[in-house]
């Protein structure tokens, strides 16, 4: 999709239209990790284009994601970062369980999904392609994902 847009913000440009794409397909989003001791949040912000949503979520147990609500949720449900894979807390000055994640803030105006469907067959160290059912609504309420200080905030629900 990058090169997508690069293409078209600078057709765009030539006619003196700045900033189109960014307008219409950026979102804003933020990166975080949380320590469960001390509550230090390490927070950082960022731009995104598109969401990258995994059929198949890898982990102990192979699941699928069923419809595009739970790949969302899925997507936006934080890691918890404990025992080897620690986090060095600034706050506490030692290694700590934590909550590493992605928020979203703003939402562009044209939210593109993006599905991923291959993965790796770790039996043969292949890539295969899902063909799996995912349903989707007519209507995809984003409220849901928002970030719960800008769900009561109307001007970010566009």
């Amino acid at each position: 999709m990058k090169i997508f847009f690069d293409a078209v913000e600078q057709t765009f440009e030539q006619n003196n239209l700045y900033g189109v794409v960014d307008d219409l397909y950026s979102g804003v989003g933020t990166q975080f990790i949380k320590c469960h001791s001390c509550g230090y949040q390490s927070k950082q912000p960022s731009k995104f284009n598109d969401l990258q949503l995994q059929l198949e979520n890898m982990g102990e147990q192979t699941e699928k994601n069923e419809s595009i609500e739970q790949a969302m949720f899925k997507y936006l449900c934080p890691e918890v970062l404990e025992g080897d894979n620690a986090y060095q807390c600034s706050g506490c000055d030692t290694k700590v369980t934590a909550s590493k994640g992605f928020r979203l803030d703003r939402l562009p105006k044209i939210l593109t999904l993006h599905l991923q469907r291959f993965t790796l067959d770790y039996t043969t160290f292949m890539r295969k392609k899902l063909n799996d059912r995912m349903t989707f609504p007519l209507v995809l309420n984003m409220n849901h994902f928002l970030d719960e200080q800008k769900q009561n905030d109307p001007a970010q629900t566009t």
